[in-house]
C-alpha cells in the first residue's frame, strides 16, 4: 500500500499542471478517437510495428533476466544463501544503473535509433558469450557476473530507454497516447510471456544455457525489428510534428487514401533523410 503514495502525490500535482501547446492544438482539432486511429494506422503502421514489437522483445530478455537473475546466480555456483544473492543481485545493479546516465548524456549524440540497434547488437553478442563459454565461466563466477551485468549495462543504454522514448515523441499528438500505450503493452506481453516460461525451461532440459541462447536471439532479432522504428534526431522533431498535424487537419477524421498516407509518408521521410524521395510513379508527393 505505500508503493501507492507516491503515485498519489504526483497525481495531485499532475492535475494542476497546464497542458503543452501541443496537446491543446490536438484537442481543438478533435474528432472521432477512432477515426484519428485509424487514419494513424493506415499511415504509421509499419512504426507502430516497430516500436510495439522491439519493446516486447526487449521486455522478454530484461524482465525475463530481472525476475530471476538469483536463480542464474545460483545456477552459475555463485552460491545459495541470502548473502550470496544479495550480493550477486547488487553486482548486477551496480552494472545497470550507469547505463541510464549514459543514454542521457549521449542520446541526442549518438541517436535514438542508433543507442536502440547498438543496445539490442551489444545484448545479442554479450549472450552468446556467455552461452557458448557456459562451463568455462563456470570456473570463473566474477567474470560471468561482470558479462551479466553488461547485458543489464546496454538494456538501459539502449533498448529500455528507447523504446519508452521513441514513441513517446515521435507520433502525432492525436493518437501519442494510445500509440505509445500499444507499444508498451507489447512489452508487458512480453515481460508476462518470459515471467511464465522462463522456470519451466530453466529447470527442464534447455536448462541455463538453453535460456542464455534464447536471449541472445532474442537480442538479434530486435535489430532486425528495430530496422522497423522511426529514425530521427531531436532537432527534427519539430518539422515532424508540424507535418503530423497538417497531415491530421487534412484527414479531419476521415481514413485518408493510399495516396495521401503515401504523400505522408514520403514528406515525412525528406525531413528524416534530408534529402528528397522519388515518390511511385502514380502518387505525387505534397509540396
Amino acid at each position: 500500500a505505500f508503493g501507492a503514495l507516491p503515485a498519489i502525490t504526483i497525481s495531485f500535482f499532475r492535475v494542476r499542471m497546464h497542458e503543452s501547446a501541443d496537446f491543446a492544438v490536438a484537442k481543438a482539432a478533435r474528432v472521432s478517437h477512432g477515426k484519428n486511429l485509424h487514419a494513424a494506422f493506415s499511415v504509421w503502421w509499419r512504426q507502430i510495428l516497430g516500436t510495439a514489437s522491439t519493446w516486447f522483445l526487449l521486455d522478454i530478455s530484461f524482465y525475463g533476466n530481472g525476475l530471476f537473475s538469483t536463480t542464474i546466480t545460483r545456477l552459475m555456483g555463485l552460491g545459495s544463501s541470502v548473502e550470496a544473492t544479495a550480493l550477486g543481485s547488487l553486482y548486477v545493479t551496480l552494472m545497470a544503473i550507469p547505463g541510464y546516465y549514459f543514454t542521457v548524456a549521449l542520446l541526442d549524440k549518438v541517436g535514438r535509433w542508433n543507442l536502440q540497434m547498438g543496445g539490442f547488437l551489444m545484448i545479442g553478442i554479450l549472450f552468446v558469450v556467455l552461452s557458448a563459454n557456459f562451463y568455462s565461466l563456470q570456473k570463473v563466477p566474477g567474470l560471468f557476473i561482470f558479462i551479466y551485468g553488461l547485458t543489464y549495462f546496454f538494456s538501459n543504454f539502449g533498448p529500455n530507454s528507447t523504446t519508452y522514448i521513441i514513441p513517446g515523441e515521435y507520433f502525432p499528438s492525436q493518437v501519442k497516447a494510445t500509440c505509445h500505450g500499444i507499444s508498451a503493452a507489447s512489452g508487458k506481453i512480453g515481460a508476462a510471456i518470459a515471467g511464465y516460461a522462463f522456470p519451466p525451461l530453466l529447470d527442464g532440459s534447455l536448462g541455463l544455457q538453453g535460456v542464455l541462447y534464447i536471449c541472445a536471439g532474442v537480442g538479434f532479432l530486435g535489430m532486425v525489428c528495430t530496422l522497423l522504428v522511426p529514425r530521427y534526431s531531436a532537432d527534427q522533431l519539430e518539422e515532424i510534428k508540424q507535418i503530423q498535424l497538417r497531415r491530421f487537419e487534412t484527414f479531419r477524421g476521415t481514413l485518408p487514401s493510399p495516396k495521401a498516407a503515401t504523400e505522408t509518408r514520403l514528406e515525412l521521410n525528406v525531413v528524416i533523410n534530408d534529402r528528397p524521395e522519388s515518390p511511385p510513379p502514380d502518387t505525387v508527393a505534397s509540396p
